[in-house]
């Protein structure tokens, strides 16, 4: 798992909401259909996807491929994994959230048949922090 969360946050993937507890998440603390699949090179980790089912739809987070080994397909072929796996149980969509301003982030999910869907998310904070300018 260490070398997991390594990947994780040395890929740069955004963890800036405050209380985001990455081992929590990690080891399945947290009541979902839940799988972590994870592409290794030469016994180093090197990318990881992690996908959710809640019953009613089926998520994607902490998308993480080390810089290095950017654009060599490696997120597209874990997105794919991690939809295959989540059509088994009858999942019948999947989704993510992307910053508004993450614009390469946003084209790799349009590149591999992601769209935005006009909804607006609405959240609420139960731990007060710092305000985040998500934009």
């Amino acid at each position: 798992m260490m070398r997991l969360m390594s990947l994780i946050y040395g890929a740069n993937v955004d963890l800036s909401c405050h209380g985001i507890n990455l081992r929590l998440i990690l080891t399945g603390n947290i009541q979902t259909l839940r799988s972590v699949f994870v592409e290794e090179l030469e016994n180093e980790l090197v990318a990881s996807c992690m996908a959710g089912y809640d019953g009613r739809r089926g998520w994607i987070y902490f998308l993480a491929v080390k810089s290095s080994q950017r654009r060599k397909r490696l997120a597209s072929i874990l997105v794919r994994h991690a939809e295959a796996k989540l059509v088994k149980p009858g999942c019948p969509k999947v989704e993510l959230m992307v910053r508004k301003k993450n614009n390469k982030v946003i084209s790799l999910y349009k590149s591999i048949g992601f769209d935005p869907d006009p909804i607006i998310v609405l959240s609420k904070r139960l731990i007060k922090d710092e305000k985040h300018d998500f934009g």
